[in-house]
C-alpha cells in the first residue's frame, strides 16, 4: 500500500443526488493524505468518508 494525497470538494447533487454538483462554502479544493493500494481507490475512500459521490467530489489520488 502506498499513501496518496487526494483532493475533495463536499456539497451537493441536489435532491435527486444525480444533479449538477454544488459545494458548500469554503469546502471545495480541500487536501487529505490516505493509505491506499491504487489512486482510484484513494479517491473511492475519501469520497465515503464524506457520504459517497452524492455528497463529495474527488480526484484520484497522488502519490506523496
Amino acid at each position: 500500500m502506498a499513501q496518496y494525497e487526494v483532493t475533495y470538494s463536499i456539497g451537493s447533487r441536489g435532491e435527486s443526488g444525480h444533479g449538477a454538483f454544488v459545494t458548500e462554502a469554503g469546502m471545495n479544493y480541500l487536501t487529505t493524505v490516505v493509505e491506499a493500494p491504487s489512486p482510484s481507490i484513494a479517491q473511492r475512500i475519501v469520497e465515503n468518508m464524506f457520504g459517497g459521490p452524492a455528497r463529495c467530489q474527488a480526484s484520484p489520488g497522488r502519490p506523496v
